[in-house]
């Protein structure tokens, strides 16, 4: 079995994962290219425009961490604006956008609706069940992290989510992806190979350039 990691800081199985790196590095496997909103700024989209003009590869799967967090509320409006600008990109050079939200989903999703974006979002690390609903209501996927783990309200919704909407990760965790496969096939009461086998697909037609499949 193969157990697909859609965002991970931390390289293991380099063809069927992708490696969140910073703007400044370079990676020769599977990578997406995080410009986090704590501390984004328009000159890192300039820098990032500049970058996929030059170096667009077949490595880079996605652009991400991208996203608007109010735990920085200092920096929020240039947030927003420099994440227009990234989904703009992220249309230009046909690259699905890996999301990072805290607190921020209905600025969010009024972005999504005005701008009504053709690639793939990925809203990564989700753990908010009260607000599971809404984002279904979206062509948003899902991908979900260790916190499937521990939070109880989570685990009570997650079967909602249509499987072929689902994809999962560790993030910044050094736990073995295959626990979250394990506890995700749990609670959909399903067997630990059909959920790889579904996931490999949900992997496959989220990141297109992805062709080890």
């Amino acid at each position: 079995m193969v157990f697909f990691n859609t965002h991970t800081h931390f390289s293991k199985s380099p063809d069927f994962e992708i490696l969140n790196i910073d703007l400044s590095q370079e990676s020769t496997v599977y990578h997406s290219i995080s410009l986090h909103p704590s501390n984004v700024s328009m000159a890192d989209v300039s820098s990032l425009k500049h970058d996929l003009a030059l170096n667009l590869n077949d490595n880079l799967l996605a652009i991400g961490e991208v996203g608007l967090d109010k735990l920085h509320k200092e920096n929020f409006e240039i947030q927003i604006n420099s994440f227009r600008e990234i989904v703009l990109l992220s249309e230009i050079y046909k690259l699905p956008l890996i999301l990072h939200c805290v607190k921020a989903w209905n600025e969010l999703l009024q972005i999504n609706n005005e701008l009504k974006p053709i690639q793939n979002w990925i809203y990564h690390g989700f753990n908010k069940a009260n607000i599971l609903d809404e984002v279904l209501k979206t062509k948003i996927i899902i991908s979900i992290g260790e916190n499937i783990l521990t939070n109880k309200k989570l685990q009570n919704k997650i079967n909602q989510i249509p499987l072929n909407r689902l994809l999962l990760e560790t993030d910044d965790n050094t736990i073995s992806i295959e626990i979250i496969y394990q506890k995700v096939a749990e609670i959909y009461k399903i067997e630990i190979e059909e959920l790889c086998e579904q996931i490999k697909i949900n992997f496959s037609n989220t990141f297109v350039k992805w062709k080890n499949g």
